[in-house]
């Protein structure tokens, strides 16, 4: 009798860590840690040298595909190479001494079989810069892709901005 109640909490301790191990490694939560490093990435907190700007626009590029393109409608600029996305990163995070963003209003479907996600998301920007403080706020949608294992962003598009004199270009 004891022998079967070891072997039912065996076979029940592995079923949970399964499906703790599916949760944790489920495409949208690995979306999700996509999006926390993209966001640690464009947050700025102080000044930084230029090693660090190269650093982080290089780790940018590592949460994009091959080839990828970012639409920013608004401000007609479309970016579709790393080196544009360095200068137009550096552009920005070079304005303000903080940057904080969050990622809110969140929606993302994932199609499994061909390995897409279309995520829409808000982006809420707030910053300090020479002018002072300032907020903004941009809805995107975002075609993330399986590529080498990882999610990654292959088309970003700025659809609209909801707050604040846009300070992004």
């Amino acid at each position: 009798m004891k022998s079967r109640v070891v072997l039912l909490y065996a076979a029940l301790a592995v079923a949970v860590a399964v499906w703790a191990y599916s949760q944790w490694n489920s495409d949208k939560r690995r979306i999700g840690r996509q999006l926390s490093r993209l966001q640690s990435l464009v947050e700025k907190d102080g000044e930084e040298n230029a090693l660090t700007q190269a650093n982080k626009a290089a780790q940018l590029g590592d949460l994009l595909t091959g080839s990828f393109e970012i639409h920013l409608g608004p401000f007609s600029t479309v970016v579709t190479d790393r080196a544009r996305l360095s200068q137009v990163m550096f552009q920005y995070r070079s304005r303000a001494s903080r940057i904080q963003v969050n990622f809110r209003d969140q929606e993302l479907e994932i199609d499994d079989r061909l390995r897409i996600g279309d995520m829409t998301t808000v982006a809420a920007v707030d910053g300090n810069a020479e002018g002072g403080l300032y907020r903004e706020a941009y809805r995107f949608r975002i075609r993330w892709v399986v590529e080498e294992k990882e999610w990654r962003m292959q088309r970003v598009e700025l659809l609209e901005i909801l707050e604040g004199t846009p300070g992004l270009f």
